[in-house]
């Protein structure tokens, strides 16, 4: 049998507390028996993308030098689950994007 978690919570203000309930909350899926865990859209800031605004274009991170992407891999191997995760990837001149 493969156990599937779907997370839900409401964001915060604060990317850290975002990300640091999000890690927290998939721990907790991980020891209920989740092989896959899906974390909601964006989970690091308040859901921004139905409307276009140029300050959120702020909120975009190159995925080399991400803040957390690398986090949620190590937890993702500590664990030994599946964990995708969604987030604002910043496009780089001369970088591939597709």
């Amino acid at each position: 049998m493969l156990r599937i978690a779907v997370v839900q919570l409401a964001m915060a203000e604060s990317v850290v507390s975002n990300v640091d309930r999000a890690e927290r909350l998939v721990r907790d899926a991980a020891g209920l028996g989740a092989r896959i865990v899906l974390l909601p859209e964006l989970f690091a800031t308040r859901y921004f993308p139905q409307s276009e605004r140029e300050e959120h274009f702020a909120l975009a991170h190159d995925v080399r030098r991400h803040p957390f992407l690398p986090r949620f891999e190590r937890l993702a191997a500590e664990l030994g689950i599946v964990l995708p995760v969604s987030f604002f990837e910043r496009s780089l001149p001369g970088y591939p994007t597709g």
